[in-house]
This record gives structure tokens, sequence and C-alpha cells, in this order.
């Protein structure tokens, strides 16, 4: 192992980014693996587009050295592909955050039987991983990334159609595999299209995973969790999308035994399971959902929406359980506390409603409130977040919203009926220059997938405001010149970009204090 200074020592004796170097791969060293045994503590290996293949481009090894190994032009154009023998990278030998693998495709890796991590493996390290994408990769546990006593962070990523193998007959994690009291924290991610026995998407056992601003979709369990299964663990899911997952057994979104889950301003819509199509609970402790949507999951046999069993107790507050089938909400045994949330078919609690939400288009993923609906203003204040899933100020009127979305006046608003929009595009801001308030109004041709975020003049983002399924018409959605984790911006020049199909549109923001 290489000599490793711990950043706090390293500083001490001047030793950081102002000594730091960048390494050019293919220019200074052939190889991926030959810039990184080339550099120092705090170095840059900066990677040129390509696929890198063959030996020294994968099973890459940090080896102790908190570097950072970044792609010149991004995870589209630069790929790490294993041709299905031996995983993209190995973190085991204590590195810290200050380890950063940023800009990345890692793909077909695959490794032995009982071995873990086919993507990535992270074993005694917290590694940063940012806008990677980790994509066709294999393992008998932790298809795309498995953690073992780690605490990685991964924000901005894309973790898709990777394996658990289950060769041992014990397979998990078919994008992400934790055990061991690993800490991962994913922010800004999408776990999508995986394949497994239990946790399609995320399986935790013994873990406390922490998931912001992510996607858990597409995944598939032959057991039980399809999006994400914990057992014996504590994850904390916040402005999470959980949609299209299905499990043959429990839990098609998310199962939960023994563990003291916690979701807060979650949309679980469009799952599937025998049991508990949005969410599985067994046994106590039980989850605690806040300001959460569940809406639009199937079961084959009981709680659609929510199923408990073995004394789970799970807590809701603000929540919406609505369009579930076969039935909102199952209990065998247990004492949900359930307050202040629009429950179909009714459920005994404090400010709790039976009333149609009236959300906006679930049949095309649109889950806002839409104008008039009962949650609106009729939740609690008590333990509620400051925004909601889009990062939008709650309460915004009278009162604090039911639900993952926080109704606002010039927030996405729905079409006028009848009226589709002639043409896709993003209209000029309003005020702008502006502080701290504008309104940015785009209008669709034709109901299709938006995407409307915020850059910085470097083109890095800064937020995103609108990532889904829109109906056509005019909308408008406001941002409060603060970034996805609610600080406040600097006055500065920003950019606001529509994708829309294939429409890209974008347009000058200046936010002046």
């Amino acid at each position: 192992m290489k000599f490793r200074i711990g950043v706090a020592v390293a500083s001490l004796f001047g030793v950081g980014s102002a000594s730091a170097t960048t390494i050019q791969v293919p220019g200074d060293q052939p190889t991926i693996q030959g810039g990184i045994d080339a550099a120092s503590i705090g170095d840059t290996v900066l990677v040129a587009p390509g696929t890198y293949t063959g030996s020294g481009n994968k099973n890459l090894d940090f080896d102790g050295v908190d570097l950072v190994l970044r792609s010149q032009g991004g995870a589209d154009v630069t790929v790490i592909d294993c041709e299905g023998d031996g995983r993209g990278l190995r973190f085991h030998s204590f590195e810290s955050s200050a380890a950063v693998v940023e800009g990345f495709t890692i793909r077909n890796g695959s490794v032995m039987a009982s071995d873990d991590g086919g993507g990535i493996r992270c074993h005694a390290s917290d590694p940063t991983i940012t806008h990677c994408t980790i994509t066709g990769n294999a393992a008998d546990h932790g298809g795309g990334l498995s953690c073992y006593s780690s605490n990685p962070t991964l924000t901005h990523c894309t973790i898709t159609e990777n394996t658990a193998i289950d060769i041992d007959g014990n397979g998990g994690g078919g994008g992400l595999y934790c055990s061991g009291g690993s800490d991962p924290t994913l922010t800004h991610c999408q776990v999508t299209g995986n394949t497994t026995t239990r946790g399609g998407g995320v399986y935790c056992t013994s873990s406390d995973p922490t998931l912001t601003h992510c996607q858990v979709t597409d995944n598939t369990a032959s057991d039980s969790g399809g999006g994400l299964f914990c057992a014996g663990s504590e994850p904390t899911l916040t402005n999470c999308h959980v949609t299209g997952n299905s499990a043959a057994s429990d839990g098609g979104g998310v199962y939960c035994s023994y563990s003291f889950s916690t979701l807060t301003n979650c949309m679980i819509t469009g799952n599937a399971a025998g049991n508990g199509g949005g969410v599985h609970c067994s046994s106590s402790p039980s989850p605690t959902l806040t300001g959460c949507t569940i809406s639009g999951n199937t079961a084959t046999l009981d709680g659609g929406g929510i199923c408990c069993r073995f004394s789970a107790d799970p807590t809701l507050t603000n929540c919406i359980v609505w369009g579930d089938v076969p039935q909102a909400t199952h209990v065998d045994s247990g004492i949900p506390v359930v307050t202040y949330s629009d429950i179909e078919g009714g459920w005994n609690g404090i400010g709790n409603i039976d009333a149609n939400p009236l959300l906006v288009d679930p049949g095309n993923d649109d889950y806002h409130l839409g104008a008039g609906s009962p949650c609106i203003d009729t939740g609690t204040s008590e333990g509620a977040p400051e925004t909601d899933f889009e990062g939008d100020p709650r309460p915004w009127g009278a009162g604090y919203d039911m639900g993952a979305d926080e109704y606002t006046m010039v927030g996405v608003t729905e079409p006028t009926p009848g009226l589709p929009g002639t043409r896709t595009t993003l209209a000029d801001a309003r005020p702008n220059p502006f502080n701290p308030y504008t309104t940015i109004p785009f209008e669709l041709s034709k109901a299709m997938r938006v995407e409307l975020a915020i850059y910085d003049a470097r083109g890095a983002l800064v937020r995103r405001l609108v990532h889904g399924t829109r109906p056509a018409g005019a909308h408008a959605v406001m941002w409060d010149g603060t970034n996805a984790v609610g600080e406040i911006m600097p006055s500065a020049a920003y950019i606001v970009r529509l994708t829309a199909g294939k429409a890209i549109e974008q347009r000058h923001l200046v936010l002046v204090k």
C-alpha cells in the first residue's frame, strides 16, 4: 500500500491543493491505473474521452490515496468497459470522501461466485462517486455497487440494469448492496432496471444508507423489495421517487423488516407486488413516512398501497395513500399511527380525511396537487419539512399540504383543457434579474417527459425544477434562488435549460441581491 497522509495531517504540512498536479490519460500515462499509481494525495487524474478496456483500465485501485479521478468529457463519452471480466473500481484501503470518481460510465463488470460489487466495491472506505453511470454489471451481491463497513457518497448517478447473479442462493442488491454497518449516501441518483431475488434496486442489511433526490425505478425482485429491501437497517429517503418496481412476494416499492426507515417527501407510485404494492412493513420497528404520496400501486393479494404484518407499526403524517389496488392499506397485525393524511377508505386519527386528492395526471406520472385539492392547507406543521419534493417552500399558503407536493400558484400549473400548446418552447423568466423568486414559463405541444434545470455559468447543475412527464399546454415553475439542498445561491448569471423530447432550449437568468 502507498503511504497515505490523512487530509488533516497533510494540511498541517502544506500538502494539498496548492501542490496538487494533474496527470493526463493517455497523454502522461497510457492507462487509468497508470495515472492513479503516479498520483499523490490531492492530485487529479484527468481521463480523455474514449472507451477504456483491458489490463490497467479495470479493477482500478486507489490503494489508500485520496485523489480525484475525473473524466474530461463526462460519462456519456468516457467508458470503463470491463468486458465481462473483473470490476470497474475497488476501494478497500480506508479511502476518505476526498477520494473522488467523477464522470464515467462503468459497464460490463462481472466477478466470481460469492464475490460482490460487479461495478464498484467499497470495503472499509468512504469514496465520493459523482455524475457516473453504473450499468450492465453482475455479481453475487451488489451487481452495480456493494458496500461493506463503508460510507460512500453518490451524487447525480444512474445505477441501471445490473444483476445479482444469486450463485450462492442468497443474492441481494442488483443495483446497490449494503451490509456490515455501511452508511452510503446517494444524492440525485437513479437506480433503475436491476434484477435480483431481494432488493432489485437497493438491498440493505444492518446498514443506514441515505438517499436524497434519487430515482429508484423499474427494478425487479423475484422475492421481496422490488425497489428497496431493508432488514435491520435505518435507511433515510428524502425527495425520492420510487416507481415502476415489482416484487413477486412482498414490497413492490419498499420492503422494511425490523427497520426504522424514514421517508420524507417521497413519491411511491406505480409499483407492484403480491403483498404491499407500494410499501410492505414487517415487524417492529417500522418506518416513518412524512409528506409522502403513495398512489397507483397494485398488489395481487393485499395492500395495494401499504401492507403491515407481524406487529408492524408505521407512522404516517401528511401523507396521501390513494388510487392503489386492491386497497390503500391492509393490516394483519400492528397499530399504524396515521394523522393528517388522506387515506382512501378512511382511517381513524387526528386530521385524517377520505377524499379524492385531485392529483394532476397520475396516468402520466404527474402527482402534483391540482387546484382545489382537499389536501391543500390541511396538513400539520409538526415534523413537516421546510420544502416539498421539488424544493418549493412549505407552507406556501395558509397551511401545510398533505403529500409530497406543496401546491403553489406559481408552481407547475395545469394546462387549460382543450387548448394544447402549438409548440414546445421555453419563455423568458419573469422577473429577470430577480431576487429571490422568478417564474419560468414553458409550453408543450403534447404530453412528454420534461426536465427543467438550473445550471451555473460553468455548466454545473444547481437544481432540477421539473423531472417527469407533463401534459400538453402552458406551464410555469418558480425558482427561489436555492440549490438542491436549499442553500442560497450567490448573485450571478445562471442558465435555465428545458429538455422536452428532442427539443432543448435555454435562457439566461440573473440573480441580484
